[in-house]
């Protein structure tokens, strides 16, 4: 156990700048390490992230998320280049409105992690007092809706199709609610066969995108999301016109990252 203890390392950053030296520094070092042959790092626990990056977030300080970009862009080189694992801790507050649990940093930051574990308190007394359960909740890049099939009254969704002929059966409001949900543009789409063709081309995207696995050879990296890192750039941000996103991202965008121009909307767009 000592000895296990001695192995730990701990780093105090108490604003991002100092957080984004350290990771950089920890980057070199361990790229060092995999080339060499002494041991190397396999975890790097960030506590808390909400302490440096919630200070920067909101009211006229419009350098925050792009150094919150930035800040995830290290932590990601790290679990995807080098083979770490990354946990990080987000704050919980509760919404003033519903009282429900919710991370402090919110949508801000909601792209960023893979998997996210919520840790919450059991209540009663006794055995159970002091009692913690850990909730494993889905990846934020896969899908929001978790109902099966098509229910009337409810609006229908790209992770309801299980194959291309599903497809053939949507009516034409379904074709243009599974395209609104996803930010593609279908005006100008007279036919219903036109419809079907943009949601045919997006369900291939999507399964293209499953099949890919997170595996992106280096040279295609300049077609990444720039806020995720780990899906195409396939959205265009209105009024500015820059593609520097995935949609999903896209979507959460308040303003451009590179020229910070207030974003009306974001569309889906396909490539050729």
């Amino acid at each position: 156990m000592a000895e296990a203890l001695q192995r730990i390392q701990v780093v105090h950053a108490f604003d991002i700048f100092q957080m984004l030296d350290v990771l950089q520094e920890l980057r070199g070092t361990v790229a060092q390490q995999v080339t060499g042959s002494s041991g190397t790092m396999k975890v790097v626990v960030v506590d808390s992230v909400t302490a440096v990056v919630s200070p920067l977030l909101g009211g006229q300080q419009r350098e925050g998320l792009a150094l919150m970009m930035q800040l995830a862009r290290e932590l990601k080189t790290l679990a995807r280049d080098l083979g770490m694992a990354v946990v990080v801790t987000n704050h919980i507050t509760r919404d003033r409105d519903s009282g429900r649990l919710k991370p402090a940093l919110g949508r801000s930051w909601s792209f960023v992690p893979s998997t996210r574990i919520l840790l919450d308190t059991i209540e009663g007394a006794g055995a159970s007092a002091g009692r913690r359960m850990a909730c494993l909740t889905k990846s934020p890049r896969q899908s929001i809706d978790s109902e099966d099939s098509f229910v009337p009254g409810r609006r229908a969704s790209l992770s309801d199709l299980t194959d291309l002929e599903d497809i053939e059966g949507l009516t034409v409001r379904q074709l243009k609610e599974i395209l609104a949900r996803n930010f593609v543009n279908y005006k100008g789409c007279c036919e219903k066969w036109e419809l079907m063709e943009r949601v045919t081309r997006l369900y291939k995207d999507q399964k293209g995108l499953q099949h890919l696995g997170g595996a992106v050879p280096s040279g295609l990296e300049e077609n990444l999301c720039k806020i995720c890192m780990d899906s195409p750039i396939d959205c265009v941000l209105l009024e500015c016109g820059h593609m520097v996103t995935c949609t999903k991202c896209g979507k959460r965008m308040n303003e451009c990252p590179i020229c910070r121009q207030y974003v009306i909307r974001a569309v889906h767009v396909f490539r050729s």
